[in-house]
């Protein structure tokens, strides 16, 4: 196996994975925002016993009051990132088919 043959290998599967940890990253940054949308859509006073009976909430109720106090800033960042990795892992899928041998020269 040639080493432009390695290398090509090598760029497609870390762009893929990449791609993949973006495409996980968003889809947890959208999750997150369905959660803190449906925080702010129920009672306030649903709300506050939640808050104060935080303990004895489910795990889907924890992470939902949780992730409303994350600062927007924090999922605004996590979102750019996410694009970040999936413009650079697209960037090396598209770049793989272009590394070519050198020819020899006889």
């Amino acid at each position: 196996m040639s080493v432009v043959k390695i290398l090509r290998l090598a760029l497609i599967i870390l762009a893929g994975i990449l791609l993949g940890a973006g495409g996980l990253l968003l889809g947890q940054v959208h999750v997150a925002r369905i959660m803190e949308e449906r925080v702010d859509s129920t009672f306030f006073l649903f709300r506050a016993i939640g808050y104060a009976t935080f303990v004895f909430q489910g795990d889907e109720v924890q992470v939902a009051l949780a992730i409303k106090e994350l600062p927007p800033e924090a999922l605004e960042h996590s979102k750019r990132v996410a694009w970040f990795l999936i413009a650079v892992g697209s960037l090396g899928l598209l770049a793989a088919p272009f590394l070519k041998r050198r020819k020899r020269r006889a």
